[in-house]
């Protein structure tokens, strides 16, 4: 486990310059504005950053070859159900600019679960109802963020 935090923290330090880098294009859409709609983005990106250096140098330091915790099994069952839920995370992407991110996550939600070991019905319907009601209360309702409609609907 040391070798792969250590690569780990240098892929996601990568990812935070990129995102950073990215953030710093973002421009308000009025000029009075102090904070600007980068400012959130670049602190995320610098969080990022920090815990990322953070693992490597802890991974560097550490005098253990192994992890003391119990290791995941690498079966092939494992590495099948990670490569689908990145299918299904790539097919949420391309349904939400098709329907929207509301139905989107109606299709996520519940297979993301599935996948992940929940095999009850009550569970899976009201953590997707519940996704759908937050995002909709905190995004567009409180912060009033425009969410994709999808081209369905525009």
């Amino acid at each position: 486990m040391k070798k792969s935090n250590i690569i780990m923290g240098f892929i996601f330090m990568m990812i935070a310059v990129f995102a950073y880098v990215t953030a710093a294009s973002f421009k308000g859409m009025v000029r009075s504005d102090n904070i600007g709609p980068s400012v959130w983005p670049k602190f995320l990106c610098i969080l990022l950053g920090a815990f990322s250096f953070i693992l490597i140098i802890q991974n560097l330091l550490s005098k253990e070859t192994k992890d003391s915790e119990a290791e995941v099994e690498k079966t092939p069952q494992n590495f099948k159900r990670v490569v689908f839920l990145c299918l299904v995370i790539g097919i949420f992407l391309i349904l939400t600019n098709f329907l929207g991110i509301y139905i989107a996550i109606v299709f996520l939600a519940p297979i993301s679960m599935y996948l992940l070991g929940e095999r009850k019905t009550i569970p899976i319907v009201s953590i997707t109802i519940g996704m759908i009601l937050f995002i909709y209360l905190i995004f567009q309702v409180g912060l009033k963020v425009p969410l994709p409609k999808g081209l369905l609907f525009m």
